[in-house]
């Protein structure tokens, strides 16, 4: 299933169609599929404390892991960048000395297909 059908399978609150993101395996397969995962249990009004530490653990750090949600937010809400921007903000608030971190917020390209960091 590709990238976009996810999203919208997501935003239609197809959620049975979509339960393969949480298979361990598939997670580790594919890097957007943590990000996902993290909206579609947002979507569900699921806690999603355990997935953000998940993130964090394969990027490095917290401020890493909400640039990398702002990257996914884009691709989920391209028309609501107001969202994405939240996790950018978030991810400089954590960590000013990271240039990497402030690109987003300065020039985001939406039609970037990959997710970076997973």
């Amino acid at each position: 299933m590709d990238e976009e059908e996810i999203v919208d399978l997501i935003k239609n609150k197809e959620y049975s169609r979509v339960a393969f993101l949480k298979e361990e395996r598939l997670l580790q397969e594919n890097e957007c599929y943590y990000g996902f995962l993290y909206f579609l249990a947002d979507s569900q009004r699921e806690d999603t404390t355990d997935i953000l530490v998940n993130i964090e653990r394969k990027l490095g750090n917290r401020a890493k892991a909400y640039k990398y949600l702002g990257e996914v937010a884009d691709k989920m809400y391209p028309n609501l960048s107001h969202i994405a921007e939240s996790f950018f903000r978030k991810s400089v608030g954590l960590d000013k000395s990271d240039s990497e971190l402030r690109d987003p917020l300065i020039f985001r390209d939406s039609n970037n297909s990959k997710c970076a960091g997973i």
